[in-house]
C-alpha cells in the first residue's frame, strides 16, 4: 500500500508511525523494522472518507493525532493503538 503520512514518535525516536492509503496506520521500530503497534480503525468499513491525510505524534504524551478526509481529527493511544475520546 502507498504511504500517505509519516512521523517520528517524539517520546521514542527509535519508532515512527506511518499511515497508508489502505487505511492502516502502523508504528514501526527503526532498528528491527518490526511492527510495534497497529492503530485500531474506528471505522469498520473501508469508507474512503476515513482516509488519514496527516498523522503526528504528540511531543510529550503517548498520543497520535490524525486528520482525516471526513474533516475529523482523531486521537489514538500510542501504547494500545485504540482511539481515544475527543
Amino acid at each position: 500500500s502507498i504511504p500517505i503520512s509519516i512521523d517520528w514518535m517524539m517520546q521514542d525516536t527509535q519508532q515512527f508511525v506511518v499511515t497508508f492509503e489502505s487505511l492502516q496506520t502502523i508504528v514501526y521500530d527503526t532498528e528491527t523494522g518490526k511492527i510495534v503497534c497497529q492503530l485500531t480503525n474506528d471505522n469498520s468499513t473501508t469508507d474512503s472518507s476515513y482516509r488519514i491525510n496527516r498523522i503526528i505524534s504528540h511531543p510529550s504524551q503517548p498520543i497520535l493525532i490524525s486528520a482525516h478526509e471526513d474533516k475529523n481529527i482523531r486521537y489514538f493511544d500510542k501504547n494500545s493503538g485504540s482511539s481515544r475520546p475527543e
